[in-house]
């Protein structure tokens, strides 16, 4: 007997249920923040990348672009002329979206490869 996964909203705390209408987010290396409909198979392991941020429904959707605007507007300001921008923390001391970095990642191309998959790219 294989055990559901347990997910809870990054922003409000909600546990998912069958039938809310969850979305994805992630941020891309190049700063943008991705969102998609809960929909893609769980079996692709998306739902579970360290970045991926899981929101119970549009309000939740709303309050983490509304930070990631916030951060980013922070970040442009902090260092208006460099191309790696620092992160900047949120008003309850936790960055909610890491900052762009040159960086390698473990898997940048999963994320990619999803929005492709979702027809963003």
């Amino acid at each position: 007997m294989s055990v559901k996964p347990t997910y809870v909203c990054d922003v409000c705390g909600a546990t998912r249920k069958e039938a809310n209408h969850w979305f994805l987010a992630w941020p891309m290396p190049n700063g943008c923040l991705m969102i998609a409909p809960w929909d893609v198979p769980q079996s692709t392991g998306y739902h579970d990348l360290p970045d991926m941020k899981h929101l119970c429904g549009q309000v939740c959707v709303h309050s983490l672009v509304g930070k990631w605007m916030e951060q980013s507007t922070k970040r442009a300001a902090a260092a208006p002329e460099s191309p790696v921008l620092a992160p900047a923390e949120a008003s309850d001391g936790e960055n909610i979206i890491p900052a762009p970095t040159d960086a390698p990642q473990a898997n940048p191309a999963l994320p990619v490869s999803l929005a492709r998959e979702l027809d963003f790219l």
